[in-house]
């Protein structure tokens, strides 16, 4: 089976176990996850736990000081952790930036761009070399080979190359810092989380995901670093997020009570979904999206156990996604999607309802759970709570 690696991007400790914001574009990754999955049929790798940690916070953790106390306590930190959990999410693994793995390709990445000439020191300070970068390769020829998910993102990653010309600083010293190989300031905390993933992964990086403000900064980083020192694509696809605005504020919006249960879980993954834009910076994220979740869940779990008096059991999907389906999953059209799968389950249910009354369900009773079954396999990326229960229940035994 082959495999697709999705480099889930590091998020800090410092806020919560998992705020609404990492909540929101996690989810994003977890739906293209489990499509990939489920229809193409590909082995997603994607780190459950991608943490960072080092950096000015964590000198007030009050620890003795080394890197290794700090990996034991954002081990100890995940163990407290349960949200991910209660989100469904398909990921396993954990990537940090204070573990071993990662510590040793931060140092190397540094220690092959100073060899190579790709960076140099002033004062102690250590500089990425714009000018020799530029000179050497072709920068905006080589990320026209990404596959961005939207021009805007794409245009504005090529007008930062465009007007790079100043000496990009990798070094910032902490109490919490990687050691400098060759003396002088720590690595800075940034450049490790931009160039760990080598450590964790043993091939290209197939997809990565950012925020809008950390594609110039975090995604532009590893893109400069890693073109100058190996001969892969620094990542083969980029999906730029949006930022949301929840109805009321971010206190309103609790994700322990949000993910209660599995409806709950279910309901919010729909409204990050139908909220979602590949083309306005900020998304409106209302009270009423978590309506329709709920009521998509019910209409979902109610025709299930209709189909299941009327003594129907499940055998395997047998029906592959239609195309325009897969093609709007594959470039992120997750409105457009739900919008399709709820329009036509009502119609199942409708029809369903007009067949008793018309005495003629019995006719109709296996094309209609031939649709339904089709419809909860396009639907499981993004409501894996229902469309497990469906399966199960309806599994034959």
């Amino acid at each position: 089976m082959k495999t697709y690696i999705i480099a889930n991007p590091p998020c800090g400790i410092y806020k919560g176990d998992l705020p609404l914001g990492y909540a929101y574009y996690q989810t994003l990754l977890d739906i293209h996850s489990r499509f990939l999955s489920v229809s193409k049929g590909l082995e997603v790798i994607c780190p459950k736990y991608s943490l960072n940690a080092l950096g000015k916070r964590a000198e007030n953790l009050n620890l003795n000081g080394t890197i290794e106390d700090l990996d034991r306590y954002v081990n100890e930190w995940i163990k407290k952790g349960n949200l991910r959990d209660k989100m469904n999410f398909s990921f396993s693994g954990n990537v940090l930036d204070t573990s071993k793995e990662s510590v040793e390709q931060t140092t190397e990445t540094f220690r092959k761009l100073y060899e190579q000439g790709y960076s140099f020191q002033k004062e102690g300070t250590f500089y990425l070399d714009i000018k020799k970068i530029r000179e050497n390769f072709d920068l905006e020829g080589i990320s026209q080979d990404i596959n961005f998910f939207s021009n805007r993102s794409r245009n504005e990653f090529t007008r930062v190359i465009k007007n790079l010309s100043e000496p990009v600083r990798i070094t910032k010293e902490r109490k919490y810092s990687v050691s400098n190989p060759f003396g002088g300031e720590g690595i800075s905390p940034i450049f490790g989380v931009s160039n760990l993933f080598e450590g964790h992964f043993d091939k290209e990086i197939d997809f990565m995901a950012s925020s809008e403000g950390e594609l110039t900064r975090y995604l532009m980083l590893r893109f400069l670093c890693q073109v100058s020192i190996s001969k892969s694509l620094p990542m083969k696809n980029i999906l730029v997020y949006n930022y949301i605005n929840p109805e009321g504020d971010f206190n309103n919006w609790e994700m322990n009570k949000l993910v209660s249960d599995g409806v709950g879980s279910d309901s919010l993954r729909y409204s990050f979904a139908k909220c979602f834009s590949l083309s306005e910076q900020k998304t409106e994220l209302k009270n009423d999206l978590l309506k329709g979740g709920k009521k998509l869940v019910y209409l979902t779990g109610n025709l299930k156990n209709l189909f299941l008096k009327d003594g129907f059991s499940f055998g395997g999907f047998q029906k592959t996604c239609d195309e325009i389906y897969v093609k709007r999953m594959e470039n992120f059209k997750y409105p457009q999607v739900l919008g399709d799968l709820e329009r036509k389950l009502k119609e199942v249910s409708n029809e369903v309802n007009n067949s008793r009354d018309k005495g003629d369900f019995d006719i109709q009773r296996k094309n209609l759970f031939s649709r339904y079954l089709t419809l909860v396999n396009e639907l499981t990326p993004f409501l894996p709570f229902i469309s497990q229960k469906v399966i199960n229940d309806l599994s034959i035994k």
